[in-house]
């Protein structure tokens, strides 16, 4: 079964590359990744608001968000610069250069695990 998910997986990662080298023809990479970001952003915000005004259906379900600490916050906000970076880095190449160059690694990573994870037991 875990076979299947893994292939599954790699399709929706092709599409999702598809969908990303379109949003970058002709566009400029800040746009589409900010635009990335907030829809993600709003689809959190239910989970988020949920957590703070009804915690218990929220972790009866299993999407609690808990509250951290400014020290975490600040961990989480390195790694986003970071992200960032990789990101506008990842999203100028792939509007630069051809599908099949950018994202090879990124599209075989699931077979990569099931080759791993099968040979490996």
């Amino acid at each position: 079964m875990w076979m299947y998910l893994g292939l599954l997986a790699a399709l929706f990662l092709g599409l999702h590359n598809l969908c990303k080298k379109h949003a970058v023809q002709g566009n400029e990479v800040f746009p589409v990744l900010l635009g990335t970001l907030l829809s993600g952003f709003l689809l959190f915000i239910p989970l988020f608001m949920s957590s703070i005004y009804d915690p218990e259906f929220t972790k009866e379900i299993g999407f609690y968000i808990a509250s951290i600490p400014w020290e975490t916050h600040g961990f989480i906000f390195i790694k986003s610069l970071i992200m960032t970076a990789s990101w506008i880095l990842a999203y100028q190449s792939l509007k630069a250069s051809a599908l099949n160059h950018c994202d090879s690694n990124t599209l075989c990573r699931p077979v990569f695990y099931f080759y791993w994870s099968y040979f490996n037991l």
